[in-house]
């Protein structure tokens, strides 16, 4: 289905802005930081690498259900809602745990 199709786009585009608006503060943030005293270090690596490892475990989640579901016909739409919802859930996770850091 093009809905679904587009519910991923949409989910997609939220978690980019939402990654790049977290790295960005998280440079602005560990070079503050590095003015008050030692420099915490990692933290932008440790967010990619987080987001990367993420990413592969959603979709081959998502590879996963429509396998085991049997699905033959529908399987692409199938496969994008799966990645809409667990994007959705990846960004209100994000949100949840590091956000407050970011503002």
């Amino acid at each position: 289905m093009i809905c679904q199709g587009k519910a991923f786009e949409q989910a997609d585009l939220l978690l980019n802005d939402f990654y790049l608006l977290a790295a960005l503060k998280t440079k602005i943030l560990e070079r503050d930081v590095d003015n008050l005293g030692p420099k915490p270090k990692g933290h932008e690596e440790l967010l990619r690498k987080s987001q990367r490892t993420w990413l592969e475990v959603r979709d081959t989640t998502c590879e996963l259900f429509v396998t085991y579901g049997f699905i033959i016909s529908g399987r692409t739409s199938v496969v994008d809602e799966c990645k809409a919802r667990l994007t959705m859930q990846r960004i209100a996770d994000l949100q949840r745990e590091i956000g407050s850091y970011l503002e």
